[in-house]
C-alpha cells in the first residue's frame, strides 16, 4: 500500500474532529463531494471502514479513532519540522521562550552583558511546550510548571505580587492575600499575552489586575503602578529549562550559566534587602 499523504491525514483529523463533511470542508478549504471521494478511497486502499455515515450523523470507528489519534500525532511531529531545521543551523539565534511578564529583570541582565549568538525571546503562555516542539532552545519556566522530558536549573526565587493602579482600590492596602486580589473588579488568572509594556498598559487602565513576580513588577518601572505583596501566595522559582539534545545550540550553556551565576547573585542582593 502507498504511503499516507498529508494530505489524507488533514482530511481524517478534520472529519474527526467535526463529524460533519460539510464542516470538515468548510474548515479545510475545499467543497463537500472532494472530501467525501478522498474518504472513500483511504477506506478502499486500506480495507477498513473508517468513518459510519448516515444520513443524520457521522461517527468514527474504531479504526477511524485509531487513525485519526495516529494522524493527529504525526502532525503534530511535521509542524515542528521547519522549525527544528531552523534551529540545527549553527549559526541560528539562540531562542528563548518565556511567559509574559516572568523573569524580565533576569533576562535584562543576562542579556545586557551577553557577547555570543544573537538572542531572540519567544512570548507564550507554555515556554516549555515550544521547547518540546524544537520552535525554541531553552525556556524560562516556573518550577511548577510541567517540566517532562526536559533538563532544568533553578536560577532564583520571587515573591509574588499584585500589579495594581495607583487609583485601585487595592492600592492602599500594604499587603493583600489572594483571596482580596481573586475578588477584585479587573482580576486576571492568567497574564495576557504580551510584552511587559502592554500589560503594564492594562493596569494602568484599571482593566486589569495581575499576579506576578517581584522581578517583573521592577521591571514594568511605571510611577502610577502599584506592586503589592501577597502573603500567602507562593513565590515564584525561575528555572531555565532544555531539551537534552547532542545538537542543541552551541551558546546554550554558557547562556544557561551566566544566568545562574546572575540568578545567585540576585537572590544574595535580596536576602540582605530583606
Amino acid at each position: 500500500m502507498d504511503r499516507f499523504e498529508t494530505r489524507e491525514l488533514e482530511y481524517v483529523v478534520a472529519l474527526a474532529d467535526e463529524l460533519s463533511f460539510t464542516r470538515a470542508a468548510e474548515r479545510l478549504g475545499i467543497a463537500q463531494p472532494p472530501l467525501s471521494r478522498a474518504i472513500a478511497r483511504l477506506e478502499r486502499r486500506l480495507g477498513a471502514v473508517l468513518f459510519d455515515r448516515t444520513s443524520r450523523r457521522v461517527t468514527l470507528t474504531p479504526a477511524g479513532e485509531l487513525l485519526a489519534a495516529e494522524a493527529r500525532a504525526l502532525l503534530s511531529r511535521m509542524d515542528g519540522v521547519a522549525d527544528r531545521i531552523r534551529l540545527s543551523d549553527r549559526e541560528r539565534p539562540l531562542v528563548v521562550a518565556v511567559r509574559p511578564a516572568t523573569g524580565s529583570g533576569l533576562l535584562a541582565e543576562v542579556l545586557a552583558g551577553w557577547s555570543g549568538a544573537e538572542v531572540r525571546l519567544r512570548l507564550g503562555r507554555q515556554p516549555a511546550d515550544a521547547v518540546r516542539a524544537g520552535a525554541a532552545d531553552l525556556a524560562l519556566t516556573c518550577q511548577t510548571d510541567d517540566r517532562a522530558g526536559l533538563e532544568s536549573v533553578e536560577l532564583v526565587e520571587q515573591p509574588t505580587v499584585a500589579l495594581v493602579a495607583a487609583g485601585h482600590p487595592l492600592a492602599a492596602h500594604s499587603r493583600l492575600t489572594t483571596a482580596q486580589v481573586r475578588a477584585a473588579d479587573g482580576f486576571l488568572a492568567n497574564c495576557p499575552d504580551q510584552p511587559l509594556d502592554g500589560i503594564a498598559d492594562l493596569v494602568l487602565l484599571q482593566q486589569a489586575v495581575v499576579l506576578v513576580s517581584r522581578d517583573a513588577a521592577a521591571r514594568a518601572g511605571v510611577a502610577d503602578l502599584r506592586a503589592i505583596p501577597v502573603v500567602d501566595a507562593a513565590s515564584t522559582v525561575l528555572c531555565f529549562s532544555w531539551a537534552a539534545d547532542p545538537a542543541r545550540h552551541p551558546d546554550l550553556p554558557a547562556f544557561v550559566a551566566r544566568a545562574v551565576r546572575l540568578g545567585s547573585r540576585a537572590a544574595d542582593l535580596a536576602a540582605q534587602l530583606d
